[in-house]
């Protein structure tokens, strides 16, 4: 089954490069076939050269160069593709975001850690209550004192909530296992 895979990918024709990687290595297209391999060698015996083949150094480097070509503008075009999903975010006053949950995993002890791997990653929404300096702001939680420390707004993300109450949801840390004691009769 091996050697069929590594086949099929050597084969392949790859979207970066349009080329298979077999042909961008060995500067030809591998023999798939027998009756393949035997039409190459009658067409060397005649004295032509094999369809695929490249006899010149000097035409192999220009062909690594217009792969290594191609390879560059695929990755422009991957970078411009991701630049146009991804802006840059600055929150505002009154914006509703969601908080990484991060750096509050740290503080749990390592039985608990390994609990919260399938925790939430994210909490909120919060609401920005003001702009301490930039990067840093002010958020409103609820069943939080007032005077909540700040938060990096690179911990933060926007939030889709427009209205409504924000909830906390906070990774839980009472799931330890607790023993019932009966109550005496």
């Amino acid at each position: 089954m091996l050697p069929a895979a590594m086949m099929a990918y050597n084969t392949q024709t790859q979207e970066t490069t349009q080329e298979p990687p077999y042909k961008i290595v060995f500067a030809r297209n591998p023999r798939v076939f027998p009756l393949a391999e035997t039409l190459h060698q009658i067409q060397d015996q005649e004295g032509a050269a094999s369809a695929g083949t490249v006899t010149d150094l000097g035409a192999l480097l220009a062909f690594h160069a217009d792969v290594q070509d191609r390879i560059i503008c695929a990755q422009n075009r991957q970078s411009e593709e991701y630049n146009r999903r991804h802006l840059a975010w600055t929150p505002s006053i009154d914006d509703w975001v969601l908080v990484k949950t991060e750096h509050y995993k740290q503080r749990l002890d390592p039985t608990q850690r390994a609990k919260a791997k399938l925790s939430p990653k994210l909490m909120g929404p919060f609401r920005v209550a003001e702009l301490i300096r930039p990067g840093t702001y002010q958020l409103e939680v609820p069943g939080y004192p007032p005077g909540l420390r700040p938060t990096r707004c690179s911990l933060s993300k926007p939030s889709n909530a427009s209205t409504g109450t924000p909830q906390l949801s906070r990774p839980d840390r009472s799931s330890a296992r607790r023993r019932r004691v009966p109550e005496p009769s």
